[in-house]
């Protein structure tokens, strides 16, 4: 450490600090013009974001008199405590240290105990929206403790999933999760139990859950998958796609092995598993679309349930493209969303070759420059988008020709 870290001098760090004072005070600076600008014209518009709702709700709460280190609630704190016989908090593992002091300030103040809360902080991921889960350890770890009024309750008990699932997990979060790692050590108090005994007298043999790591870097080695597709260009989703398919192919039977068995609830029977049996379940939906789109390549029939609507569907996006490459095909954005797309087929290094073509101006013109002066593979992808677009052009306006003569009919009918 001090080879790589502490070889500078005292003095070398002194002349930085002088270096960088006026510039880090100019910063400070618009930092609080900025805000107190930012804050004027939520006031003029009568907005607030939720930081603000914290922080005035706290301001409420405080006395006048109150410090960090001396917390004192407010009358309208007080009067709220009166009021509340209970204070009920989920989630509490991804409390921060603002709402940590709301929650005490409408608490019972006299010892009593009225606040139940309920985490796990195995679970806790929105640090970086200043989630505090020591706050939980704290509590965890004092609470066990039967000298003070508060009391720990372990609810370990695992009702949803199956004793394989359990095994599983509870095998690999052992070895991998401690104090330093987890901020928990995954011990027997904070494994799961298995507790759902519906299944145990299932007929057959249950499959073993297994863990599949993708190393990238043996990936990037193989440079080339079989169809010269560069695994360098692959995003992790796709990655991730790739393997769930090979695993649902095999499971399906499509490989020329015997499809999975299942048991079928409805009739209590064993049968093979279907597509619709199958299910991924994902830590957010960010990726979703891309794996989807994946998986349809593969030729496996997928379905997400998608927040962001119908025309968030890759599908949907794709076509809004094209319809305005066509109304405008000098829009560069949507154009090299339709060349990238399955539709036509190419990849980011053919499309650089085709700018390469014509550096300046439009996309398009690099586009039909290419094709008039190159032949191969990606002149005939070129192609193949020209003849697409003219023939969904003229379908688009032999309807909107045909939509016009029946207004007129109707104008002269009402005439």
């Amino acid at each position: 450490m001090k080879k790589h870290y502490f070889t500078r001098n005292l003095e070398g760090h002194v002349q930085d600090m002088q270096e960088l004072a006026p510039v880090i005070k100019q910063l400070a600076e618009l930092v609080n013009i900025y805000s107190s600008h930012f804050k004027k014209l939520k006031r003029e518009k009568a907005v607030m974001d939720f930081s603000d709702l914290e922080h005035y709700c706290l301001a409420l709460l405080l006395a006048d008199t109150a410090t960090p280190e001396n917390i004192e609630p407010s009358n309208v704190a007080r009067n709220l405590q009166q009021q509340f016989s209970e204070v009920l908090v989920d989630e509490y593992q991804d409390t921060n240290l603002v709402q940590e002091t709301i929650l005490k300030l409408i608490s019972d103040q006299n010892g009593a105990g009225n606040m139940f809360m309920v985490g796990d902080v195995k679970q806790s991921i929105y640090r970086f929206r200043h989630a505090e889960p020591g706050l939980f350890i704290d509590k965890y770890k004092r609470f066990a403790d039967e000298g003070i009024a508060a009391e720990r309750i372990d609810l370990a008990s695992n009702f949803r999933s199956r004793e394989l699932v359990l095994r599983g997990t509870n095998y690999i979060f052992r070895q991998i999760m401690d104090e330093r790692l987890g901020e928990i050590t995954y011990d027997q108090d904070a494994e799961l139990i298995y507790a759902n005994h519906m299944y145990d007298e299932l007929p057959y043999q249950l499959p073993n859950p297994e863990l599949l790591i993708i190393d990238r870097e043996k990936q990037e080695e193989k440079e080339t998958e079989d169809d010269g597709e560069n695994y360098l260009d692959l995003e992790k989703a796709q990655l991730e796609a790739r393997v769930y398919a090979q695993k649902i192919k095999r499971w399906i039977g499509k490989e020329g092995e015997k499809p999975q068995q299942i048991f079928d609830k409805t009739t209590q029977a064993q049968r093979d598993v279907q597509y619709r049996d199958i299910v991924i379940l994902m830590r957010s939906m960010t990726w979703a679309p891309a794996i989807v789109d994946e998986l349809k390549k593969q030729g496996i029939p997928v379905y997400a349930e998608l927040s962001s609507g119908y025309f968030a569907a890759i599908e949907v996006k794709v076509m809004l493209s094209f319809l305005k490459a066509i109304d405008n095909p000098r829009q560069d954005i949507p154009l090299a969303s339709v060349l990238k797309s399955p539709i036509v087929g190419m990849n980011e290094e053919e499309l650089s070759c085709i700018r390469l073509a014509s550096p300046r101006g439009s996309y398009y013109d690099a586009l039909t420059k290419y094709s008039r002066e190159n032949n191969g593979v990606l002149s005939e992808k070129v192609n193949r988008f020209f003849i697409a677009a003219e023939r969904l052009s003229q379908a688009f306006q032999r309807r909107c020709t045909f939509r016009a003569d029946l207004a007129n009919i109707q104008g002269n009918r009402l005439l």
